[in-house]
């Protein structure tokens, strides 16, 4: 990565976690048991004085209520007034750190200017969906925390394509056909490690039979006709290969080292499903969706030519 890419993202990092503690240490002070204990004091002192001024009981549990009810509007609006002052202070580290995600892309040997900043952009801009000012700091930590782990470079460092009449244009429904290439033939090198019955051991029951009833099917609808493929693993769902690797046994003890998290896996297949069923029922690709297939596509893809 570019020594100057990492420095920035390093610094936004450390700006946003000095923000998010300093935010967070704030709300627990207002919520910290002894200014609690204080406003029940200061409750419990304002009834009895209703009390003596009025000699009844109810005069003492009027005044303790209303003096509570006054003290909890005081905390509300003290909290609305330390995330307006946080909020103020989030502006500008969120727009740096668009200004930088939109300068920059993850490496890639075709990779040509502008770049492709448009799908990292707009992870980050997820943030703005999110209700509390915490939320939305620890969404822009997490998805620069991710993207130190790639190897980026500036978009104005790219070399500018050069139109031709022969350029192909990208092919989403080609893009997934490979990819879940790639998925198959990783799942099945990695889970042939673990012994030669890893079919029966690791395939979890409901799917070992789903794709086997799929593969006699095919082989009895033509029998005289030879079938695409003998290999059952190409008889296995789009949505298989998530259940398979995260499998809790198969997760621990053979996938784990290829990806960071369960959730690396589960968000970008999770979202690569539905965009692969329109594909398989001819509806077209919006960009975002190819934009999700060229970027999962090649994250996925790296994470399986790890070592493990």
């Amino acid at each position: 990565m570019d020594i100057i890419i990492s420095n920035q993202i390093d610094n936004l990092i450390g700006r946003g976690v000095s923000l998010l503690n300093g935010f967070e240490a704030e709300l627990r002070g207002l919520n910290a048991p002894g200014a609690t204990v204080a406003r029940d004091l200061f409750g419990e002192a304002a009834g009895q004085i209703a009390a003596e001024l009025f000699g009844t009981r109810k005069a003492k549990s009027y005044g303790k209520k209303a003096t509570r009810t006054w003290l909890e509007g005081k905390k509300r609006d003290a909290i609305k007034a330390v995330t307006a002052n946080y909020y103020q202070q989030y502006i500008p580290w969120f727009q740096d750190t668009c200004r930088l995600v939109s300068g920059i892309s993850i490496s890639a040997s075709n990779l040509v200017f502008p770049g492709r900043y448009a799908p990292l952009l707009r992870r980050v801009k997820r943030a703005e969906a999110f209700k509390k000012l915490e939320t939305r700091i620890r969404h822009v930590i997490t998805v620069l925390e991710e993207l130190r782990t790639h190897d980026l470079v500036f978009n104005a460092s790219l070399p500018k394509q050069i139109a031709s009449p022969k350029e192909t244009k990208f092919d989403p429904a080609q893009a997934l056909h490979k990819l879940e290439d790639i998925l198959r033939k990783f799942i099945e090198r990695e889970l042939s490690k673990t012994g030669a019955d890893w079919w029966i051991a690791r395939i979890p029951s409901e799917i070992r039979s789903r794709a086997e009833s799929r593969r006699q099917k095919q082989e009895a609808v033509w029998p005289w006709h030879p079938v695409s493929s003998t290999n059952v693993m190409d008889y296995l769902d789009f949505s298989d290969y998530r259940k398979i690797i995260l499998e809790p046994t198969n997760w621990t003890q053979v996938f784990a080292g290829f990806f960071r998290a369960p959730s690396f896996i589960d968000s970008r297949m999770g979202e690569l499903e539905p965009i692969r069923n329109d594909l398989a029922h001819s509806r077209p690709s919006s960009p975002m969706a190819c934009d999700k297939i060229r970027l999962y596509g090649e994250e996925l893809e790296r994470c399986t030519n790890r070592t493990g």
